[in-house]
């Protein structure tokens, strides 16, 4: 008897044009991530508690029946200035619009609240292929110093169910780039407030405003709600002259963010937020010195969706 191997993993990804409509990705559209999950069936039960002779269960039902998935692709741009990264399918289906600026670039990614876009995702998990249409999620960001950066991906997909298929053909896997490490000489700028800090790490946890509707006219992974975009950051501690994160708290004073990681045309992306809130503070320790380890509300202004930009530069 042979079993699925747990590492013989394809991942196909396109943007849908009708939403929920199958645009059967090719090798082409191969993603490289890491620590993918699926689950290929959540739900809800709805019991049916019969009145019957015996004591045991009644048949349940399941309501809302779909697919969640979740992963990670390494943060690294296309190598190539004014080209999306490999993953662009990927913050397509997280709530963001692209623009890209030909020749001289740069590729902007912006968040949006409506008009939202979906994606067709195959999971070959070793001959068995799981199909994730209407595809929609929120993308979070995992930025450790001397570590990679990731994009990290929640979504949801309407249910199909599994089939016996073989691995697709063709996977190519040759637009992605090697990813920079989170270090002095790639990291370009980390900054709050318009002071230069020293980062520890940066992670921004994906909104949690993606569900899955099924009601009477309508069958959809629906985004809806308050982003709530919320990231925590951890630098080394200065004087207080040079940054001081209590003041900023106790003021409420909105301040911009800046992240730009990469060494060069093409490989790099700057992650910015104008109006960001210093909302928890409190102290760490690194190697024999004290951090800052502060919780940022990243809200927008009143034209709204622009709480944060991803550029690719």
């Amino acid at each position: 008897m042979d079993f699925i191997k747990k590492d013989k993993v394809v991942i196909l990804i396109d943007t849908e044009v009708t939403y929920g409509t199958d645009v059967v990705p090719v090798g082409a559209n191969a993603i490289l991530t890491r620590d993918f999950t699926l689950n290929p069936i959540e739900g809800s039960e709805v019991q049916r508690q019969l009145d019957r002779q015996g004591m045991g269960a009644s048949p349940s039902l399941f309501a809302g029946k779909h697919i969640t998935c979740s992963f990670k692709v390494e943060a690294a741009p296309s190598g190539t200035v004014a080209v999306p990264p490999a993953f662009s399918h990927v913050l397509t289906a997280a709530q963001m619009s692209e623009t890209i600026t030909p020749i001289s670039g740069p590729v902007d990614y912006a968040f949006v609240s409506s008009a939202f876009d979906s994606a067709t995702l195959y999971a070959n998990l070793d001959g068995i292929l799981y199909r994730l249409l209407g595809l929609r999620g929120a993308m979070g960001i995992e930025f450790e110093g001397g570590g990679v950066p990731y994009f990290s991906f929640n979504g949801m997909a309407l249910l199909t169910l599994p089939s016996d298929t073989p691995a697709p053909a063709g996977v190519d896997y040759s637009a992605f780039e090697n990813p920079e490490l989170a270090e002095d000489d790639n990291t370009q700028e980390i900054q709050l407030n318009s002071v230069d800090l020293v980062l520890r790490s940066f992670s921004a946890n994906a909104p949690g405003n993606v569900n899955f509707r099924n009601l009477p006219g309508q069958k959809e992974v629906v985004v809806a709600g308050d982003r709530n975009y919320r990231s925590r950051l951890e630098v080394m501690m200065p004087t207080l002259a040079t940054f001081n994160p209590v003041a900023l708290k106790d003021a409420e004073t909105l301040v911009p963010f800046s992240l730009l990681h990469g060494t060069g045309a093409g490989s790099q992306w700057h992650l910015t937020s104008p109006s960001v809130q210093v909302v928890g503070v409190t102290q760490g320790e690194h190697q024999g010195e004290r951090t800052w380890q502060l919780d940022l509300l990243h809200t927008e202004s009143a034209a709204g969706d622009d709480e944060m930009l991803l550029s690719f530069l």
